[in-house]
């Protein structure tokens, strides 16, 4: 329904708001760089970057525990609190949310 009414789904919409209300400005014509952080329980612990499903347009380029800040590699294993920086390219449909939802611990 969003599609047809030329609407972003519900969860974008929520995070857009949260991301306003942040103070962190959304530009759709330039790439954008986010910093969040792994929550214990959340989708993404234990998994490497190649099985993080993310959407074409979103990269990791860094993350950071409290011992070490490094590239990441395809097998590079996120852990709780670890601190993950990603570039997502202009038009990188749900980039965002996918990296909200694979960070937030569910429960």
């Amino acid at each position: 329904m969003a599609e047809y009414l030329k609407d972003m789904p519900i969860g974008e919409r929520q995070l857009e708001r949260y991301l306003q209300s942040s103070g962190i400005e959304v530009d759709d014509e330039e790439p954008m760089v986010v910093e969040v952080e792994v929550q214990p329980g959340a989708p993404f612990v234990g998994k490497m970057v190649r099985e993080l499903g993310l959407p074409p347009g979103c990269i990791l380029v860094s993350v950071r525990d409290e011992h070490l800040s490094q590239i990441p590699t395809a097998n590079t294993r996120l852990t709780p609190y670890m601190r993950i920086t990603a570039m997502i390219a202009a038009g990188a449909d749900n980039s965002l949310v996918a990296l909200h939802e694979g960070c937030e611990a569910h429960g």
